[in-house]
């Protein structure tokens, strides 16, 4: 009961305007018993803000999102690099259906990609908005990523990633 009283004390002591059910005597004493806290708590606040590390940009956010894509390993097929881009080693492999994705490498101009699946909603690209999800190895590591199908033979993946 005693514990209920303090609380209805300190609430009561936050209101504002004509709801206020304290004399001003004892709002002046709880004021300043707990104003020093008040600043304390504040300054801790500025303190734990300013050592948070900086959250992305709205831009950067929308981008990781942008770039992030569901896709599975459902065509067994493969296609090959076409279109040649003069002055460019080969495609870009990107992490995403989008040309703003980071880049995972480049697959030279006529080699041969592992289809997985593909999506429609990817940046349009020669009037092609599909891209696949594909696998690229040339006896080293494995990378996979996105390339529009404006650059793979048949059009890439013949199997939606959804």
């Amino acid at each position: 009961m005693i514990f209920r009283s303090k609380a209805f004390f300190l609430v009561s002591n936050m209101m504002t305007g004509p709801g206020r059910m304290l004399p001003n005597k004892k709002e002046g004493i709880v004021k300043s018993i707990l104003r020093p806290f008040i600043v304390l708590a504040g300054g801790l606040v500025l303190t734990l803000s300013a050592l948070a590390p900086a959250s992305a940009s709205p831009d950067s956010s929308r981008v990781a999102s942008a770039c992030s894509w569901y896709w599975q390993d459902k065509d067994p097929g493969s296609s090959q690099v076409i279109h040649p881009v003069s002055g460019f080693s080969g495609i870009a492999m990107r992490t995403g259906p989008q040309g703003y994705c980071d880049l995972v490498t480049r697959v030279p101009w006529g080699h041969w990609v592992t289809l997985d699946c593909f999506v429609y909603d990817g940046q349009n690209v020669n009037g092609i908005t599909t891209w696949s999800h594909v696998r690229y190895s040339n006896g080293g590591p494995v990378y996979e990523g996105w390339i529009s199908d404006y650059y793979l033979s048949g059009l890439g993946s013949s199997i939606n990633c959804a």
